[in-house]
């Protein structure tokens, strides 16, 4: 066999099971802190896809928005259309020729001289 094997002293009697319940405790402790760090861990990636998933909820809805408004003004076409481009060309040739009824511009015969064209216009600079 090995031989003879020493007794523990009463030093070593009182130092082991001290020593074995420390490092017990010890392990206890990071075992809880690795545990707790990867609860932490889990729920900083749970709060994170919550963040994205609610980002992308908002894209969605702006999107489906501007959908919507595209929709609505390409839905607008025939006479609608036609009456505001005729407005809109009523108007320009409202502002070719002042002075007539019903224009808004006031009349243009602050010596301008008839059939001087350009030299006319340009005397007034």
């Amino acid at each position: 066999m090995l031989g003879c094997v020493p007794s523990p002293t009463p030093l070593e009697q009182i130092l082991i099971p001290t020593v074995a319940g420390l490092v017990g405790v010890l392990i206890g402790m990071v075992w809880a802190w690795l545990l707790q760090r990867q609860k932490d861990l889990s729920d900083e990636r749970q709060r994170r896809d919550a963040a994205i998933a609610e980002l992308l909820t908002a894209t969605v809805d702006l999107i489906t928005g501007i959908q919507i408004v595209r929709a609505a003004y390409e839905g607008q076409s025939g006479w609608p259309i036609r009456i505001r481009k005729a407005a809109v060309v009523i108007a320009a040739l409202g502002s070719l020729f002042p002075g007539e009824p019903g224009s808004a511009a006031a009349p243009r015969s602050q010596g301008m001289v008839p059939g001087a064209g350009l030299a006319g216009s340009r005397a007034l600079l």
